[in-house]
């Protein structure tokens, strides 16, 4: 999965929210397949965190998908599905 993470965006945000004090390098280790400290924060930063209200930003359109108790509402808008 980390592979297709970016991970310096993923990095950046960790610590501009300040994610349970983890210690997150800004590039991704060129050990990391093997380096459990790291593999234990890029874990939490994955699966143990719940956005409950925010946005979530495509960035090949730019488009912004809203997030509110959990849950991002993903649907089109009218306009923008071909029929």
């Amino acid at each position: 999965m980390l592979q297709k993470v970016e991970y310096p965006v993923l990095a950046e945000a960790a610590k501009v929210t300040n994610i349970e004090n983890l210690e997150i390098p800004n590039e991704l280790p060129s050990d990391w397949e093997n380096n459990e400290t790291f593999l234990n924060v890029a874990y939490k930063l994955l699966n143990c965190i719940n956005v409950v209200e925010g946005e979530l930003e495509c960035p090949e359109t730019g488009r912004k998908f809203i997030i509110r108790d959990s849950i991002p509402n993903m649907l089109a808008n009218e306009d923008e599905v071909e029929s």
